[in-house]
């Protein structure tokens, strides 16, 4: 179905009544298969998201992510939570997300994020990507989700996940990570919780999702010119060197990202130079007008 569009069909209300009744009170296998429903339905379109919303999906699911359940079912309701609520931590193409506001309400009003956040710290590390990706999720375009999350002080694990040995992990946490740091003073506890340096590190990964939100994190980070500079002379101008190099990756993701980073850079008259000091066959016209994306 359409994103948007469309009737809600009898087989429609059939399926999410299923499930929704597969998610109360039955064995953890039975709720976890439920919740995988709920996520292929949510990507299917608003119609399905809505449907389920109201069908009290929610309210199940947060329950799935409580300390009453094992991790892998704890992992699936979280998963599940954000796919209905937004669609960030999967997709790094702006055009294409979406934030289904009323459903990241009532996420917030189940408790989600009290019940997700300690899930950061879990030993499995398929727990950990799935509490990061639903609190990315969640906090998509919502302040009140990035308030509850400070106030259960997210910030502190997520950040220790991003020096974690496991690939998806590094991708969650930089995801949530991201969509928390769109406030000025929240990028500040982010990069006070040493973040950056690790950050710095991940842009150097052999893998471009992760080089691609990295580089979207650092561009977050980047709100005041006392961490533009910091960036920019990061491993003794390494990073700044890296992100020009980005800008010929054939991944338009990781580009895009390096593009809108080294324009927030050059705002400051140092930057400029030091990428103009750069090897010609390192340059790219893109950094020079130091206009903010």
């Amino acid at each position: 179905m359409a994103e948007g569009s469309g009737q809600i069909t009898g087989v429609l209300e059939d399926d999410v009544q299923a499930i929704s009744l597969a998610l109360i009170g039955k064995p953890p296998e039975d709720m976890e298969r439920a919740a995988a429903n709920v996520i292929v339905m949510a990507r299917a379109g608003a119609d399905e998201r809505r449907c389920l919303a109201q069908e009290g999906v929610i309210h199940s699911l947060a329950i799935m992510c409580s300390r009453e359940f094992g991790a892998k079912t704890q992992a699936k309701g979280a998963l599940a939570l954000g796919a209905l609520c937004s669609n960030f931590s999967s997709n790094t193409d702006e055009a294409k997300m979406y934030v289904y506001a009323a459903a990241q309400e009532e996420a917030l009003h189940r408790g989600a994020v009290t019940l997700i956040t300690p899930i950061l710290t879990a030993w499995q590390p398929e727990a950990q990507a799935a509490a990061a990706n639903a609190l990315a999720d969640l906090s998509f375009r919502n302040s009140q989700i990035r308030k509850a999350m400070l106030n259960m002080e997210a910030c502190r694990p997520l950040v220790n996940l991003l020096h974690s040995e496991n690939v998806d992990v590094h991708k969650a946490a930089l995801a949530a990570l991201r969509a928390y740091s769109v406030e000025a003073k929240l990028a500040k506890e982010v990069e006070d919780r040493g973040a950056l340096s690790q950050v710095c590190k991940l842009v150097t990964s052999d893998k471009n999702e992760v080089v691609a939100r990295a580089l979207q994190l650092l561009w977050a980070l980047a709100s005041a010119d006392t961490t533009k500079t910091k960036i920019a002379k990061e491993r003794e101008g390494a990073v700044l060197k890296q992100a020009i190099l980005c800008m010929k990756s054939t991944d338009a993701s990781v580009k895009a990202a390096a593009i809108a980073l080294l324009r927030k850079l050059s705002t400051i008259p140092e930057h400029q130079r030091e990428v103009r000091w750069m090897p010609r066959r390192e340059r790219s016209p893109h950094v020079f007008t130091p206009v903010l994306p």
